[in-house]
């Protein structure tokens, strides 16, 4: 069982600064050593679902125990998560009524991150995600809508965050995409011929 948490939500309920989680791989007992046996319990009866449900279960309870974090902060992680990481960050600052310190303080605390690099990986992913399964990927179309400026700044970030330019990626999504294809008419069929 997997949980995506958004940023601020691990400082929510642990406040423990996120930026401490960097790099790190922490067992679940050492951030919640009251409440593991009872989960590990839990999750060892019972189908999947059962599994699922004790999971929800245990959040909602966590939720309702724990209420560390700033609602400006949590406000401002949300507003980028929203935009895809195309606010303006700035404006952003006014709009919560903190000093710039503050803010860029108690957002690298709360969401381990500073609010440029948060944004700035959320419009990747979302770049990403407009790429994702296409064929053939217009590259001016996905630079504006993922809110660049400029080829330059487009290029930079995907080499920064991918490792590679963006059409290396796209050609590379292409072929995974070929492979998916082509085993989903092997698998077609093998399944006609078993009927």
């Amino acid at each position: 069982i997997g949980i995506v948490l958004r940023p601020p939500a691990l400082y929510h309920f642990t406040n423990i600064p996120t930026y401490s989680f960097t790099d790190e791989r922490i067992p679940f007992d050492q951030i919640f050593p009251n409440e593991h046996d009872e989960l590990v319990r839990a999750l060892n009866h019972g189908g999947t679902h059962d599994k699922v449900a004790e999971m929800k279960k245990y959040m909602l309870h966590l939720c309702s125990k724990f209420a560390y974090g700033t609602p400006e902060i949590i406000y401002a992680s949300n507003e980028i998560f929203e935009t895809k990481g195309q606010c303006n960050i700035p404006e952003l600052i006014k709009s919560v009524y903190m000093s710039r310190r503050t803010f860029e303080r108690k957002f690298l605390e709360e969401v381990g991150l500073s609010p440029k690099t948060y944004a700035k990986i959320r419009r990747f992913g979302y770049t990403c995600s407009l790429m994702a399964g296409n064929r053939e990927v217009d590259f001016m179309e996905v630079l504006h809508r993922g809110g660049y400026y400029d080829q330059s700044h487009f290029i930079k970030d995907f080499k920064y965050f991918a490792g590679r330019t963006p059409r290396t990626y796209a050609q590379t999504n292409v072929e995974l995409a070929n492979y998916v294809d082509s085993i989903s008419v092997i698998e077609s069929k093998l399944q006609l011929k078993n009927d």
